[in-house]
């Protein structure tokens, strides 16, 4: 009993230790609208794009290397999708890392023996601008995995000297709680069961009065 609730601990901090070497940061995207103007930010995990590890990397040919290159730079501009008003509206990626960076970057982590490192920042954005736009929606590559996307719309005012700028706060969603909805599917049920329970009560009713007329 002794040795066992000594290895249990041990056993739980090797679990977390190898869970933690394993978990992958979330891939994050920032949709900026100014000017009627669309910017993407995006920071992701590279060697999801090139579905490849970074011993592969680094060791493969020039031409492999660049070919992995250029379908992890159209993988992301053509799957990153973004929506104005429900229309599909073009992205384009303004810069990647180079071969030799990229190379380097695996390298390093080839020699660590991991298959992922730091998280790297890409800029998109849209080259037609979006005037009177109401919506927008963006989704990310699959292979980048689950990810979280902001919006900001910045508001810019002109103050004289010592004259204040007044902005009006967006409201934050209303998420309801597990009580909310609880008692939501409560009266959902209560009232299904009383027009249930109304419509034997008149059925019955209405067959009594017909047995007592014959």
């Amino acid at each position: 009993m002794t040795r066992w609730r000594h290895s249990f601990p041990l056993a739980c901090l090797l679990w977390a230790g190898s869970v933690q070497a394993h978990t992958l940061d979330l891939s994050t995207a920032r949709v900026t609208l100014r000017d009627q103007h669309i910017e993407v930010m995006v920071e992701l995990d590279p060697f999801l794009l090139v579905q490849v590890g970074p011993t592969t990397i680094a060791t493969e040919s020039e031409s492999e290397l660049l070919s992995h290159l250029q379908q992890a730079r159209q993988l992301l501009e053509s799957e990153t999708k973004l929506e104005v008003d429900g229309v599909r509206v073009g992205l384009a990626l303004r810069g990647f890392p180079s071969a030799p960076e990229f190379r380097a970057m695996a390298a390093t982590l080839s020699a660590a023996q991991k298959e992922h490192g730091d998280l790297i920042r890409l800029r998109l954005e849209a080259p037609q601008a979006v005037p009177n736009a109401k919506t927008l929606a963006l989704s990310l590559p699959t292979t980048l995995g689950p990810s979280v996307v902001s919006f900001v719309q910045p508001s810019t005012r002109y103050a004289a000297p010592g004259e204040s700028s007044v902005f009006s706060v967006l409201r934050a969603p209303v998420v309801p709680s597990a009580w909310d909805v609880r008692r939501y599917w409560f009266w959902l049920w209560f009232g299904g069961f009383a027009v249930v329970a109304t419509l034997v009560a008149s059925i019955f009713f209405n067959r009594r009065v017909q047995h007592e007329e014959t």
